[in-house]
């Protein structure tokens, strides 16, 4: 767990948060590739908010770690990741105003012992650095979330059919494919299937 301070918010600090989290994905690429087969996986998850540093723990055993609600969100997030396919998250209010990153939107999200959903954005890439290929996957997916949150189902899951057919090994897409599938057979469908509720941290 790490955090970037500041007394008020201020963009640069998300700005640099995001960027070092990129970086360790890189860093992480590169190992891959020259130490193969030898294989690490990253999975990141930021948000911004309040914290306090302390001491939990009981009967002995303490850690010295950062607190809150802040950094259980951040939590939920990075263990998003795994159900997903995708590497680094963030929350919306940290990628606000960050115009100098690719961005994928991936939707609403109710994580456990949380009551409001949380909305999540993968962190691409820079957006200097971005491919064609990655900027033509985020517009397609926007555009196959735009139909899934009207709760057009079949439609959803054509689009995103689509997309695993020019990009096989997308997570997000598989998720979103899957969820179409079962909405399509679940009756009734969740109170609020436009946000996706998660079962396991």
């Amino acid at each position: 767990m790490c955090a970037w301070t500041s007394p008020q918010h201020e963009t640069t600090v998300h700005q640099k948060t995001a960027i070092a989290a990129l970086e360790v994905i890189e860093a992480i690429d590169l190992f891959n590739e020259r130490h193969a087969p030898l294989a690490l996986y990253a999975r990141i998850g930021l948000e911004s908010g309040p914290i306090y540093v302390g001491h939990t723990g009981g009967g002995g055993h303490f850690a010295y770690s950062i607190l809150g609600d802040c950094a259980n969100t951040a939590s939920r997030i990075e263990g998003l990741n795994k159900h997903i396919g995708t590497h680094l998250l963030a929350t919306q209010s940290v990628v606000e105003n960050l115009d100098d990153l690719l961005l994928r939107p991936l939707g609403r999200f109710y994580f456990v012992g949380k009551a409001d959903p949380t909305q999540v954005v993968e962190i691409v890439s820079k957006a200097a650095g971005a491919s064609e290929a990655q900027l033509r996957l985020c517009e397609q997916f926007a555009e196959a979330l735009d139909v899934f949150r009207p709760e057009q189902w079949a439609k959803a899951a054509g689009l995103f059919e689509a997309i695993l057919r020019d990009y096989p090994g997308d997570g997000p897409a598989s998720f979103y494919l899957a969820r179409c599938r079962r909405y399509l057979t679940e009756s009734p469908p969740p109170e609020d299937p436009s946000a996706i509720r998660m079962e396991a941290k």
